[in-house]
C-alpha cells in the first residue's frame, strides 16, 4: 500500500478541535469559528510557519469540503418561505395591510443594484488608468460567498429564519449570477459566444427530470414501504443516497465544462425538495454532522494555508490599491442590502451588506480567470486575493458586533 503521510491531516484536524474551543472564550469579541480557521491556516502556511504544505490529497478534501458546504447551502434553501408571504410591521394604508415580500425576488434587486455600484465603481479606476478591463472587474466586485454566508448564519441559529433566508438568498443570486456572467464574457473577449455556452442549460434540464422521477419513485408504496423497512435504516439509505446524488451532479457538472459548487448546489436543493419536512431534518442533522465536523472545517483552515503575501510585499506600491479596493467591496454591497429596510431594521439591513461583503472562493476563482486573461494585472490580482481574506476573516466579526443580539426571529 502506498505510504501516506497523515501528520499533516492530524495537525488540521487537531486545530479544526482547538479552534472553537478557543474562539468560544472570545465572547467580547464575537468571533466566528470560520474566522478562527482562516487565520490558524494562515499561521501554519506559507504566509506563517510553513509547516503545512499545499498536498495533492489535502488539497482534493479541501475542494470536496467546499463543494459540500454549497451541498448544505441547497439543502438550506426552505420553498415554504417563497409559498408563504411574510407579514411585517410595517403598515401601508389604512386598511391596516402590511407589505409582503420573498427572498428570491429581494435577492435579485440587491444583486442588480450591487452590479450598478460596481460598474460605477470599476470605470472610475479605468478613467483613471487603475485597470484596463472594468466590466470584468465590476464582475468580481460583485461576487459574494456563500462560503462564509452559510456557516456565519447556521452558527447564531438564524439559517432558517426569514431574515436568513434573506441573506441566503441573497448570497446564492449574487454567485450564480456573477459565476454565469463571467462565463458569458469570458466565451465573448476569448472566441466569441458560442454554443458551449447552452451547455449550462443541460445541467438544469437534468435537475428537473431526476426531480419529476425521484418525485414520482418516491410517491409510490411500494418505494416507500422499501424505504421504511429496518435492515435498510440501519445501513443509512437516504445519507448514502444523498452522497450519491450530490457526486452524480458534480461529475456532471465536470463533464459539461461548468463550475462543480453549482452541480454541488443543486444537489442540496433537490434533496430538500423531494424530502419531507421531518425526514430533511434529520438528514440534514447528519449531514451537517460529517460536513462541519471534518470537512468544511479542513477547507477553510487549507484557504489559509494556501494564501501568500509575497507577490504583495514585493510590489509595496500596490497597497495603494488595497483601501480603495476594500472599501468598494463593502460599498456596492452594503448600499444595495438597504433595500432590506422595507422588513427589517436599518441596522439589520446593514449588517446584512456587511455579511455579504465577505468574498471567498468565487473572488479568487474569478482572479484566476482575470490574470490569465490577462484582463487584470498581477499586482491587482494580488489585491484581489488580500481583499478576499480580509472581507471573509472581518465580515462575521463586523456581522456580530452590529447586529449584536438583535436578531430579527424566525418566522
Amino acid at each position: 500500500m502506498h505510504e501516506v503521510d497523515f501528520l499533516p491531516l492530524l495537525i488540521i484536524t487537531s486545530l479544526a478541535v482547538l479552534v472553537p474551543l478557543v474562539t468560544i472564550q472570545l465572547k467580547t469579541l464575537n468571533v466566528p469559528v470560520v474566522v478562527g480557521e482562516i487565520v490558524c491556516g494562515i499561521i501554519i502556511g506559507k504566509s506563517g510557519f510553513n509547516i503545512i504544505q499545499p498536498d495533492p490529497w489535502l488539497d482534493f478534501l479541501a475542494v470536496f469540503g467546499f463543494t459540500f458546504l454549497m451541498f448544505l447551502s441547497g439543502m438550506e434553501i426552505d420553498l415554504s418561505f417563497l409559498k408563504k408571504k411574510r407579514k411585517t410591521v410595517d403598515v401601508v394604508d389604512e386598511e391596516n395591510q402590511v407589505k409582503t415580500h420573498d427572498p428570491f425576488i429581494l435577492g435579485t434587486q440587491v444583486f442588480v443594484l450591487t452590479i450598478l455600484f460596481s460598474l460605477a465603481f470599476s470605470y472610475i479606476l479605468y478613467k483613471l488608468h487603475f485597470v484596463s478591463d472594468y466590466m470584468f472587474l465590476a464582475l468580481v466586485l460583485s461576487t459574494t460567498s456563500v462560503g462564509i454566508v452559510v456557516p456565519t448564519l447556521r452558527e447564531i441559529g438564524v439559517s432558517s429564519s426569514m431574515f436568513g433566508q434573506d441573506i441566503l438568498f441573497s448570497s446564492l443570486v449574487a454567485d450564480f449570477m456573477t459565476m454565469l456572467l463571467i462565463t458569458v464574457y469570458v466565451a465573448k473577449i476569448s472566441s466569441g459566444l458560442s454554443l458551449e455556452l447552452l451547455l449550462i442549460l443541460i445541467i438544469f434540464v437534468v435537475f428537473v427530470v431526476f426531480y419529476r422521477l425521484s418525485h414520482y419513485l418516491l410517491g409510490r408504496t411500494a418505494t416507500i414501504k422499501t424505504l421504511q423497512r429496518p435492515s435498510l435504516q440501519r445501513t443509512e439509505i437516504k445519507t448514502r443516497a444523498a452522497f450519491a446524488i450530490m457526486i452524480f451532479f458534480i461529475v456532471l457538472s465536470q463533464k459539461i465544462g461548468i463550475e462543480i459548487i453549482l452541480g454541488a448546489f443543486l444537489a442540496g436543493f433537490l434533496i430538500s425538495m423531494l424530502s419531507a419536512e421531518s425526514d430533511l431534518k434529520l438528514l440534514h442533522e447528519k449531514l451537517n454532522g460529517v460536513g462541519f465536523g471534518f470537512f468544511i472545517p479542513l477547507f477553510f483552515i487549507m484557504v489559509g494555508v494556501r494564501f501568500d503575501l509575497m507577490p504583495i510585499m514585493e510590489n509595496p506600491k500596490s497597497l495603494i490599491l488595497l483601501p480603495v479596493f476594500l472599501i468598494a467591496a463593502y460599498f456596492v454591497k452594503v448600499i444595495p442590502c438597504m433595500l432590506l429596510k422595507q422588513h427589517y431594521t436599518k441596522r439589520s439591513s446593514f449588517a446584512a451588506g456587511v455579511l455579504l461583503a465577505s468574498r471567498l472562493t468565487l473572488i479568487i476563482a474569478a482572479a484566476d480567470i482575470g490574470l490569465s486573461l490577462k484582463v487584470i494585472s498581477p499586482a491587482t490580482y494580488s489585491i484581489i486575493i488580500l481583499v478576499a481574506v480580509i472581507s471573509s476573516t472581518l465580515s462575521p466579526v463586523l456581522f456580530y458586533k452590529i447586529q449584536g443580539e438583535d436578531l430579527p426571529p424566525s418566522s
